[in-house]
Order: C-alpha cells, then structure tokens, then sequence
C-alpha cells in the first residue's frame, strides 16, 4: 500500500494493539476540526477491548489539507509506537513521498526498518530499493541491498527480483552475470500485474539483459526462472537453494541488518 498525493489511507490490522479510548490523548485541533477527528476515533466495545479493524481515509483539500493530516499522523503514530508494523510502514512511506510531512528519506528509512523488525511483508523490498539507489542522506549500500532484497525475493516481492536483477546486470554489490540478471527480471515480470507497469519496465530490463546472451543461455534462464518459482511457491528450500544466484543465498544466512 503506497500513499498518493491526494488521499492518505490506511488500514490496520492487528490483535496485539490496544487502542481503548482512554489509552490515546486526542490531538488538539480546532474547532472546526473537531468532527473530523471523532471519525477517526477507533471502535472499542468495552474499557480493556481489543480493537478490530481501523480504517479510515484523510483527503486532502486545499481548505483542510492540515487538519486532515494532523488528525491522520496523529492515530498513525500512536498505533506505530504501540507496535502496529502496518502503521510503521505507512510513516516510512509519508517521510518517502512527503505527503502530510516533510520528504525526509532518513526518518522513512528508520519507520521501514521498524516495520521490518516487526514482520512487515512490504518493508524488505522498501528498504532494499533505498539502499540501492541511495537518497537524500542515506548513502548507496549494496550490501544491504542485497540482504534486504533477497529476503523480500523469497516472499516472491516483484519489485525485489528486478532490483536484484539491476545489481546482477550492473555488477553492483555482486559480480556482474547476465544470466542471473535475466532470470531475475523474469520472475518479477510474471509476478507483475499482467497490464502494469511493473511488469513493462520488467520486460523491457529483460530483454536488455537478453541482449548479451546466447540463444541457448536463454533458454537455460528462461527454464531456471520457472523452476525458480515453483520451487518458492512450492516452499522447496531445497529446489530454491539450487536456483538462487549464490550471493543471494549467502545474504539470506546474513542476519546483519
């Protein structure tokens, strides 16, 4: 789930927050505000309950784009710092985009790694691609690219498998092999949305990659991605183990962050 300019959504799931009423200090906002944050306020059947299922939506007007957000980062970071990975994520994306907030990649790195720690799907592949690509005060690491992405790649993430294809491609952190390269942009074009973007700009580093290969090495990629991705959605470690490209496997038994 990213965050859009417009709209500021969200929604959390989790058993082990306790969001009774009493438990959270309301924001102070206006007056004017003030029916706009009841809405946010979580269900709680009783004192003690646990909350089911927040959710909610900010839109952001010209009129009201700062109470809107000042309401939306109020319940987000309550329900972060209760532990909420959804929650954490969500912060990291606002610092990314700079939606609500100010654009401030090291506090969006520091919500992402949290929800990481704290078992976010979505978060690896997130951290992996900034310490890829390097931001405003975070520098470029491709060693912990590679450990991030490669655990994103064992949770079939797309976005991982063609960042790992762009390090094996451009010799980033890893020895430079075409073969790998191609396979991996392979599996994150059928893991893409079949009409998505994703899976175009996956398509296209592929045949790149192609380019530098002979029809044979093809053929013995192409056959390796299936297997690849069966192996993954089969969980067969050990038919994975075979497959994976040996830096990737080395950066899974890393436990370093």
């Amino acid at each position: 789930m990213r965050v859009s300019a417009a709209v500021v959504s969200f929604v959390l799931i989790s058993a082990k927050v306790v969001c009774a009423s009493e438990q959270l200090k309301e924001p102070s906002v206006a007056p004017e505000a003030a029916a706009s944050v009841a809405r946010l306020r979580p269900p709680v059947q009783d004192d003690g309950s646990i909350a089911g299922v927040i959710s909610g939506e900010f839109y952001i007007y010209s009129t009201s784009e700062k109470l809107n957000c000042k309401a939306g980062l109020f319940w987000l970071t309550q329900l972060a710092e209760a532990g909420n990975e959804e929650a954490m994520f969500e912060l990291g994306s606002l610092y990314e985009t700079g939606d609500c907030v100010p654009a401030n990649e090291p506090k969006a790195l520091a919500w992402f790694r949290k929800a990481a720690e704290n078992g976010n799907a979505a978060a690896p592949s997130v951290l992996g691609k900034l310490y890829y690509s390097g931001a405003e005060g975070i520098a470029p690491d491709y060693k912990k690219a590679l450990r991030r992405l490669s655990r994103a790649a064992i949770l079939l993430d797309p976005h991982a498998f063609y960042y790992l294809g762009l390090m094996y491609q451009e010799g980033m952190g890893v020895r430079p092999n075409y073969i790998e390269a191609y396979k991996l942009f392979d599996l994150s074009m059928h893991l893409s949305p079949f009409f998505g973007e994703d899976r175009k700009t996956a398509l296209i580093a592929r045949d790149s990659a192609r380019e530098r290969l002979t029809p044979r090495q093809v053929a013995d990629a192409s056959l390796a991605s299936k297997r690849l991705l069966v192996a993954l959605l089969e969980h067969n470690q050990q038919g994975a183990d075979k497959l994976l490209p040996q830096e990737t496997l080395a950066a899974l038994g890393d436990n370093k962050q």
